[in-house]
C-alpha cells in the first residue's frame, strides 16, 4: 500500500514520516512530524499497515 499523508493536528504541514524503532518490548512503528516533531501515531510493528486504511470523517 501507498504511503498515507498525514497532516499534523498542531502546525498543519502535510508529511508521510516513518521511524521504525526498536524498544525493549519490540519493534515500535512511530509516526513524527518533519516541521514540528511532536508524535503523530506509536504503535507495535507486529499489528501491521493498517494507518492506510483508517478513513477520516470531517463535518
Amino acid at each position: 500500500m501507498s504511503e498515507k499523508k498525514i497532516k499534523c493536528p498542531w502546525c498543519e504541514k502535510v508529511d508521510t514520516p516513518v521511524q521504525t524503532n526498536k524498544v525493549q518490548s519490540g519493534n515500535v512503528v512511530e509516526r513524527r512530524c518533519g516541521a514540528c516533531g511532536k508524535i503523530l501515531a506509536s504503535y507495535a510493528a507486529a499489528e501491521g499497515e493498517f494507518l492506510p486504511k483508517i478513513r477520516v470523517f470531517k463535518n
